[in-house]
C-alpha cells in the first residue's frame, strides 16, 4: 500500500512520519521530493499484512493516522481491499443429462456428468452467495463423495491469489486450469472436459468418476488461509447432498426409465 503525503514546496530532506493503523503503528522516513499534475508530494508504501487484522467489512473499518512535525491527517482506508479473511463458503453440483442412446442405452434420459460449483467469500444475510473479495489469498479443496466417504471426484487444488484461480488441469481434465473469481462475483466454476449448452459450463464425465453407482453424493468445499490472513490452518467449508437414482418415465412403455440427480438435505 502506497501513501502520498502532498506539500507544495516540501523539502527533500527525510523527516519522521509516525503512521498508526488502530493498535499498529510505525515511524518510516518521509521527503517531499517527486511530482506530478498536482503538485509535490511524498511516498511511503506499507506491507499490508505487517497491520492486517481481521476483515474492514462489514463494520470493522481502518483508519489511518499520519503524523508529520506535529501536523496529523487522517483518512478510512478502502474496506474492500483490506476484507481478506474468508468467512461464507457454498457448494453446489448440477447433473448434465443426455437423451442419446448411446449414452443411455434403453433409459429415456440418463446422467452424463455433474457440474461443480464452489463460492468463497465473506458471509452475507440469509443463504445468499457470499460477497466477492478481490484481494483474498486461498486454497481450495473440492471433493464428492459416494455413500459417506468414498471418493467419487477429488478435484485438483485450487489456489487463488488476488482474483486469480489456478489449478492443475491434467491436460484438459479439470477444464483450462485457471478462472478469475472475486472480481465481480465469488463463484469458481470447477471445469470439467466436456460442455453442456444447457448449463453453459463444463462437466465432469461420469465415466471419470471413480465412484458411479445409484446412491447419495457429498460435495464438500473447504477453503484453507494462513496467517495473516486467519489463523493458522483456519478452515472453512460447506457440504450439499444429491441423490442419483433409476426411476420410471411414464409413458406408453413401463420399462422406460429416465435418471435423477436430486439435491436432498443429507446423505443419512
Amino acid at each position: 500500500m502506497e501513501i502520498k503525503i502532498r506539500q507544495n514546496g516540501g523539502s527533500s530532506t527525510a523527516v519522521d512520519a509516525q503512521i498508526s493503523i488502530g493498535d499498529w503503528s510505525t515511524v518510516e522516513p518521509l521527503s517531499i521530493n517527486r511530482e506530478d499534475g498536482f503538485g509535490d508530494y511524498g511516498s511511503i508504501t506499507l506491507t499490508v499484512s505487517e497491520f492486517y487484522q481481521s476483515n474492514a467489512l462489514p463494520s470493522n473499518p481502518y483508519l489511518l493516522t499520519v503524523t508529520v512535525e506535529g501536523l496529523e491527517m487522517s483518512t478510512t482506508l478502502d474496506s474492500a481491499k483490506l476484507s481478506r479473511t474468508i468467512t461464507d463458503v457454498q457448494s453446489s453440483t448440477a447433473a448434465a443429462f443426455s437423451t442419446d442412446d448411446d449414452d443411455c442405452g434403453t433409459k429415456d434420459s440418463c446422467v452424463v456428468g455433474v457440474v461443480l460449483t464452489a463460492w468463497a467469500g465473506l458471509d452475507t444475510l440469509g443463504d445468499n452467495p457470499p460477497a466477492p473479495m478481490p484481494m483474498a489469498e486461498y486454497t481450495l479443496q473440492a471433493t464428492m463423495y459416494y455413500s459417506g466417504s468414498n471418493v467419487a471426484i477429488a478435484y485438483p487444488e485450487v489456489t487463488v491469489v488476488d482474483t486469480i484461480a489456478s489449478w492443475d488441469s491434467s491436460g484438459g481434465q479439470y477444464g483450462s486450469g485457471s478462472a478469475i473469481v472475486g472480481d465481480w462475483g465469488s463463484e469458481i466454476s470447477l471445469e470439467g472436459s466436456e460442455s453442456d449448452v444447457m448449463l453453459n459450463a463444463k462437466y465432469i464425465p461420469i465415466s471419470d468418476w471413480d465412484e458411479n453407482d445409484y446412491g447419495c453424493y457429498s460435495f464438500v468445499v473447504e477453503v484453507t488461509q494462513q496467517a495473516p490472513w486467519a489463523s493458522t490452518d483456519s478452515v472453512v467449508s460447506h457440504t450439499s447432498h444429491y441423490e442419483y437414482a433409476e426411476e420410471g418415465a411414464g409413458g406408453d412403455d413401463p420399462n422406460n426409465t429416465d435418471e435423477s440427480w436430486t439435491k436432498v438435505t443429507s446423505c443419512d
